[in-house]
């Protein structure tokens, strides 16, 4: 089997990485000429060959890891798809959902693809960790692979990574029939500490009240950290709301309304956020596991609002920390959504980042 990688950014790159660290023959392309990838090519590898795009679409196995809706460009290069095996690489973040037509991105990606056995992947990591070693502390990552074909799927596994198979969801943007798994020959001992021997559990995720659902949601965004130090540590810097700025200076317009010190269940406070005034208000509170607020934006009259929320999971080394928010209303799409594509999850990165280095140091000085 033939593998082929179009768009050769970071992300390209770093799927490239994955096979040359396997030994594994791989053709990149890009709208630039062979030539103009040849360097960064021997770079990674001896596998790495640059190529031409028709050249390059010639492989049995394409990877698809171009900005969005150039997909249509690259579809338009091949009168048929037919026997092909495409893997979505593709991000929709900051698309707007009725450009999709209501569908999901990958449907979209299956339409522009006829014929091909499509596949979902590698879109969910950033390009730095897919570059890196598969295997770290004794575990080795995971990728999630959503595909309807078994032979699709299985096409993933040449990265040396784990893999999770799902199935697509093709119906509507919320619609989901998908088969959730593992792939074969594979055992508890293939999966990081994060997947529990046996019963293969993830970590838990924010409960949603339906309204604030990924799948109701135009913007959403989902960050995690593992932090060496306990969930009571991190607990306290998120509860001490106005000490955000302690560890994370960008929060330092945050007031607390009621008579409290922390944020409880039913707490209302105020904060500055993308330079424009917000009123939250805590919506759930189950201390040292989960925290969240819903938002509404102080003069906004058009009804856009959100949904923040934080879960702690203990573990071995000290807890694992994952953030999700939801937005919607033309607000957040007009100032995330379009003017600046990404930004609530780089913002949260940084927010878990620095919480992550706050948390330990806070630990380390109570040693010393």
């Amino acid at each position: 089997m033939s593998y082929a990688i179009i768009g050769f950014g970071a992300v390209g790159q770093a799927l490239a990485a994955m096979f040359a660290r396997k030994g594994i023959e791989i053709s990149v392309a890009s709208r630039r000429p062979p030539e103009a990838l040849a360097a960064q090519a021997k770079a990674i590898g001896p596998t790495v060959t640059p190529k031409t795009l028709e050249d390059a679409l010639e492989a049995d196995v394409i990877m698809l890891a171009v900005p969005f809706w150039q997909h249509r460009d690259v579809a338009g290069v091949r009168g048929s798809w037919q026997g092909k095996i495409v893997i979505d690489v593709t991000n929709a973040y900051g698309v707007p959902v009725e450009d999709l037509g209501g569908l999901p991105s990958s449907v979209v990606i299956a339409q522009a693809f006829s014929g091909a056995q499509l596949v979902k992947a590698f879109n969910h990591l950033p390009a730095a960790t897919l570059a890196a070693a598969p295997a770290v502390n004794g575990g080795r990552r995971v990728i999630f692979v959503a595909s309807d074909d078994d032979t699709g799927a299985a096409s993933v596994k040449a990265g040396g990574t784990t893999w999770v198979r799902a199935g697509l969801a093709r119906k509507t943007r919320g619609g989901r029939h998908a088969r959730a798994g593992t792939g074969p020959e594979l055992d508890a001992s293939d999966f990081p500490g994060f997947l529990q021997a046996g019963a293969v559990k993830m970590y838990d995720h924010v409960i949603w009240p339906e309204r604030y659902d990924p799948k109701n949601s135009a913007i959403y965004a989902l960050n995690d950290i593992d932090v060496k130090a306990p969930a009571e540590v991190v607990w306290k810097l998120l509860v001490e709301a106005e000490n955000w700025s302690s560890y994370f200076p960008p929060e330092d317009q945050v007031h607390i309304l009621n008579d409290t010190r922390e944020l409880m269940l039913g707490t209302r406070y105020s904060r500055m956020t993308v330079g424009f005034p917000m009123s939250l208000t805590v919506t759930e509170c189950e201390p040292f596991r989960r925290l969240a607020w819903a938002t509404t934006v102080d003069g906004d009259e058009t009804g856009s609002s959100a949904y923040h929320g934080w879960v702690i999971t203990p573990t071995d080394e000290g807890c694992h920390v994952l953030t999700e928010e939801t937005q919607q209303g033309d607000f957040f799409l007009d100032i995330l959504g379009h003017k600046h594509p990404g930004g609530l999850y780089r913002y949260h990165q940084d927010w878990v980042e620095r919480l992550a280095q706050a948390a330990e140091a806070e630990v380390a000085n109570k040693a010393g």
